[in-house]
């Protein structure tokens, strides 16, 4: 009798075991993979280049049968801060699929001759693939992005001088094709940081002071995020 009590107790400690071990397995593979909601504090590096450059090409429209030439591919530059709201879910093994909406505040500006650029804040919204392995996960995102891009032509007689009075201003939301690469490292429990490298092409703008070319993004972030 007592000997099937101590039988009965070895199987219980053995069952026991065996279901830490197991519980133990599930949390690491739970911490390889990120899911669920999210939220990330970033700050952003960004660049807007003409995309059909060439340097003697007159691409800046002034009117119907006029334009001003940029001597440059780099139309201007810009730092942020912004943030990012996402969901992810777990797709296969440690896969996950997930959907973004990101949003960043900041300014710059770049004249060269007749003319200044400057961008604005600009948001972005797509889907989201990862894969997750040891604390790490690495991921690409297509979506929509949208910049505020605002075309100063200056008076022709003062252009030499910085911060002239401008002729007219143009201001127009152009938007394409949002891309990036990044890693995420998860730093506590629900914690992680990573960084991100994205970019894309955005539409053109025929229209007084428009752009008669597309634009390339280029960016550049860090952040901090957490999962709920």
């Amino acid at each position: 009798m007592f000997g099937g009590n101590h039988s009965m107790r070895r199987i219980i400690l053995a069952f026991s075991g065996l279901s830490s071990v197991l519980l133990i397995n599930d949390a690491a593979l739970a911490r390889d993979v990120f899911v669920g909601p999210r939220a990330e504090v970033r700050a952003t590096w960004s660049s807007l280049l003409a995309n059909d450059y060439d340097a003697g090409y007159c691409y800046v429209y002034v009117g119907s049968d006029q334009c001003v030439s940029y001597p440059s591919k780099k139309l201007s530059s810009m730092t942020s801060v912004g943030g990012e709201l996402g969901y992810d879910a777990p797709l296969s093994g440690n896969a996950t699929i997930g959907v973004y909406g990101r949003y960043d505040f900041g300014s710059g500006e770049n004249q060269n001759g007749a003319v200044r650029f400057k961008v604005k804040d600009n948001y972005a919204l797509g889907v989201k693939l990862g894969y997750g392995r040891n604390r790490a996960n690495g991921y690409f995102k297509l979506g929509y992005q949208n910049w505020k891009v605002e075309t100063t032509v200056l008076d022709s007689n003062i252009s030499a001088i910085a911060n002239a009075a401008p002729a007219f201003t143009r201001s127009s939301q152009r938007g394409g094709i949002d891309i990036a690469l990044g890693v995420d490292v998860r730093v506590a429990k629900r914690f992680y940081v990573g960084g991100e490298l994205g970019g894309g092409v955005l539409s053109k703008d025929m229209s007084t002071a428009g752009l008669d070319t597309t634009l390339k993004t280029l960016r550049l972030a860090v952040k901090v995020g957490t999962h709920f």
